[in-house]
């Protein structure tokens, strides 16, 4: 009866206010506040029944109302129950399906799940440098595809600007053209989606758009002093400042939709004080791109040339362009690592972290073979978005969290690199010589007429009759070869055989006298 009676109190209530007002249940609980950081949670147990592994944090959505904790004014706070919002308190279905469809966009691209990529947390808000703003110049792959005959497969560098490279300058100029042509009005009501999908507001939230227009926009300024003015604490942000914006977002769509207890807009100084909160609320309408299922390493892959070869400028082995792939909305951040000994890996960015499209290469100071590895921590899915309302209380804020899966994929692919090509061995034809010493058991290029040997006491120099210069079929036969090989079968230097070719042409002329004196008698 006493869960009649409840049912039927909510149900008038609701009728009334026109929003639901939530009753004491048994299934009701206490909100978890962490006071360091200044954060409300589902505690695990309630968690779990949301198919939520653990406690998850949850935002406010009403921001007139008080919070769900305690402070020196408020000594108690009621306990939660699960729902809030229906269909009924809307105009319409669609109003209220369009509604729940940007709330969960903001929930999944928002802090800490970063669904769509939009921030990079830092430990410290610091000005941007050129490493930082290069990592936004990388393209996405979803906008290669949509605007492929502008962007191609150029890689975009903040030394683009500084060097003047007019080709890419010109390629990001024609990239904010074809943007601009998507933009919603009364002359263009058809053209509002890319090929993929994406809206105006879908791109204008991208990093690489924000760096595009900076560097097309720097007149009388770097890019780097026009990102700081147009998006100052957008991109790199602390946790809590992207806890503060996704707050801010939240109920900016609330007062939008007229949920009573809001009155936060566009122009409020707390909303202004956050930039990433209108990057949030601009990228609610992408809903369409979150993932709602499962991400899986068997759908990742590193692709392009993983073979490394000699470079004979930088004098090292270096491979093709490489870059991980997977399907669309998985949105992932990669951090590579490489097996092999001495290889690094080469960005556009200097770090080893790149998304879906993002080109790098390996580098080694010598030959090796290994692996190189693509892996994406904590990738997050969207599984449901869960609202509480306080029991039996209406000063206090109806909370809204999104219970999220979280999965760690990864890929890899081996690499080989070819071994270093010879030094050519061409004769300069300036030099036919060259310059080396000449090998003694070589064939001499002096005069052929004479050569020179030492006696065996090294004092004087004897010139000979050389033999004669006209090659007899035998000696053709052995032409190249040095006399001594001719002779002795050892084509080493023929000065140390000088002794014992003397004394033969001795112990022959003697036998031919003796001979002669015989056959006198």
């Amino acid at each position: 009866m006493k869960k009649f009676l409840t049912a039927v109190l909510a149900a008038v209530l609701t009728l009334t206010a026109g929003f639901s007002v939530f009753a004491a249940s048994s299934d009701s609980f206490a909100i978890e506040y962490d006071s360091t950081t200044d954060m409300h949670y589902i505690p695990a147990s309630v968690a779990q029944q949301a198919n939520a592994g653990d406690r998850f944090l949850i935002y406010c959505m009403n921001n007139k109302l008080h919070w769900p904790h305690t402070t020196p004014s408020i000594s108690s706070v009621p306990d939660y129950t699960e729902g809030y919002l229906t269909a009924s308190d809307f105009k319409s279905t669609d109003e209220y399906n369009t509604f729940i469809s940007r709330l969960m966009t903001i929930l999944y691209a928002g802090y800490p799940y970063n669904g769509f990529g939009l921030y990079q947390i830092v430990a410290n808000p610091t000005s941007i440098g050129e490493a930082e703003f290069n990592q936004m110049l990388a393209v996405p792959s979803v906008l290669r595809t949509d605007f492929a005959d502008v962007l191609g497969d150029t890689q975009f560098t903040y030394s683009d600007y500084t060097n003047h490279n007019t080709e890419n300058l010109n390629k990001l100029s024609a990239f904010l053209t074809a943007v601009g042509d998507y933009y919603p009005s009364s002359t263009n009501t058809t053209h509002l989606k890319t090929p993929s999908g994406l809206t105006y507001q879908d791109i204008t939230a991208l990093p690489f758009y924000k760096a595009a227009l900076c560097i097309y926009y720097a007149n009388g300024q770097t890019p780097l002093e026009a990102y700081a003015q147009a998006y100052a604490n957008s991109y790199y942000v602390t946790e809590k400042q992207a806890y503060q914006a996704t707050q801010r977002a939240v109920w900016r769509l609330m007062n939008e939709y007229g949920i009573p207890d809001n009155n936060l807009t566009a122009s409020s100084q707390a909303y202004t004080d956050y930039p990433l909160a209108g990057i949030l609320y601009q990228a609610s309408d992408a809903n369409s791109k979150i993932l709602r299922t499962e991400p899986s390493s068997e759908k990742i892959s590193i692709s392009g040339d993983a073979t490394l070869n000699y470079d004979e400028n930088t004098k090292q082995w270096v491979s093709g362009d490489l870059m991980v792939s997977e399907p669309t909305n998985y949105n992932g951040s990669y951090q590579l690592s490489v097996e092999g000994d001495g290889v690094s890996i080469q960005t556009a960015n200097g770090g080893t972290t790149v998304k879906a499209g993002e080109t790098f290469k390996l580098v080694s100071d010598k030959q090796v073979s290994g692996r190189v590895t693509a892996t994406a921590a904590d990738k997050v899915w969207l599984k449901s978005m869960q609202m509480y309302s306080p029991v039996g209380r209406e000063d206090f804020q109806h909370m809204v969290g999104a219970v999220m899966g979280k999965k760690t994929i990864s890929t890899a692919k081996a690499f080989n690199s070819t071994p270093k090509k010879e030094e050519s061995t061409t004769t300069d034809p300036k030099d036919p010589e060259g310059s080396k010493t000449e090998d003694p058991s070589k064939p001499t290029t002096e005069d052929p007429k004479h050569t020179t040997t030492e006696d065996s006491n090294k004092s004087t120099t004897k010139t000979q009759s050389k033999l004669t210069t006209q090659a007899s079929p035998v000696q053709k036969k052995i032409e190249g070869k040095s006399i001594t090989a001719v002779l002795t079968g050892d084509d080493t230097n023929w000065t140390q055989y000088a002794d014992w070719m003397a004394l033969a042409a001795l112990v022959g002329a003697a036998a031919i006298i003796i001979r002669k004196k015989t056959s006198a008698k």
